[in-house]
């Protein structure tokens, strides 16, 4: 009988398993939620930013959208089931084999199953970023294009990745030392925009771009999880906060850590917005030159 009972459940778990390799695949966002880089933890204390709020765009259906996983398709997929064995048990002889109907009716679930995922998977009109004031709105073309213009124009240390300010100060905690010269709003506005181009073009496995704005470290990490997991993925982010915690000389250039506070959506189901909160490390060798990502390290929500 035990045997009998395994060859009527293996549809039923390969069907599991691969909603779970679908939604794990899904649920990463650029750094897979890990800490590496070559630069050491941010070890002072600070005050975290308030919590964001959420985004007008994200509308009032957020907070009942379905969680991920199954879903509703948990409910109807383990109907189903329980319906099938109930009725082997009770009309079938007690599991006494698999008949023409079950394989039909497994076969028939699985291949909903597989498409409702790829509909969940097909790209929607909606903009995809909306973060910050940066990248609101258009086609990821348009973006891209956006950008480029953006990187071509200026020579600054974000290379004309400039954005348009969100608004008030993420925090009313006081600010940092910074060495002179040094322009902290001028430069959140480049952090927030370089974290949603890297988000963008991690989605887009786009590695060249990801190159120009990460240390050799961190592209090597970058490189080795695209390797892993080489299909592109969907995110949407929906808020940034961000802020400096600490700017200092060293040896060998300039360091600067960023407190990024945000509420983004790693899966493409419509699932609940999920906080990250990260410090990023940006690092530039002489004054003239480009920032980039050094480091990132996760802290506790």
């Amino acid at each position: 009988m035990t045997r009998r009972i395994m060859a009527l459940l293996l549809p039923v778990l390969a069907a599991g398993l691969l909603l779970s390799a679908v939604d794990d695949a899904w649920a990463k966002r650029m750094g897979g939620g890990k800490s590496f880089g070559s630069r050491p933890s941010f070890t002072k204390s600070y005050s975290k930013p308030d919590a964001p709020t959420k985004s007008p765009a994200m509308g009032s259906s957020a907070a009942t959208a379905p969680k991920r996983g199954f879903g509703g398709l948990g409910g109807m997929f383990g109907g189903l089931l329980a319906g099938t064995l109930l009725g082997s048990m009770l009309f079938g002889g007690g599991f006494g084999g698999i008949g023409f109907f079950d394989i039909l009716l497994f076969g028939g679930v699985i291949f909903l199953i597989l498409r409702m995922m790829r509909r969940r998977g097909a790209p929607r009109g909606e903009p995809a970023y909306q973060a910050g004031g940066a990248y609101q709105g258009g086609a990821s073309h348009d973006v891209r294009q956006h950008d480029n213009t953006m990187y071509r124009q200026a020579q600054d240390g974000w290379s004309g990745l400039r954005s348009a300010g969100s608004g008030s100060p993420s925090s009313a905690a006081p600010a940092p030392e910074v060495p002179a010269g040094f322009d902290t709003e001028e430069f959140l506005q480049g952090a927030r925009s370089v974290y949603t181009r890297l988000q963008n073009s991690w989605d887009n496995r786009d590695l060249d771009d990801i190159r120009t704005f990460t240390s050799p470290s961190v592209f090597d990490e970058i490189h080795r999880q695209a390797q892993d997991d080489p299909q592109p993925s969907r995110t949407e982010l929906l808020l940034i906060n961000a802020r400096v915690l600490e700017v200092k000389e060293e040896t060998d250039g300039m360091l600067a850590t960023v407190y990024f506070d945000v509420l983004m959506r790693e899966d493409a189901s419509g699932g609940n917005p999920e906080q990250v909160r990260e410090v990023w490390h940006f690092h530039r060798a002489t004054p003239d030159a480009m920032w980039r990502l050094d480091g990132i390290q996760q802290l506790e929500q």
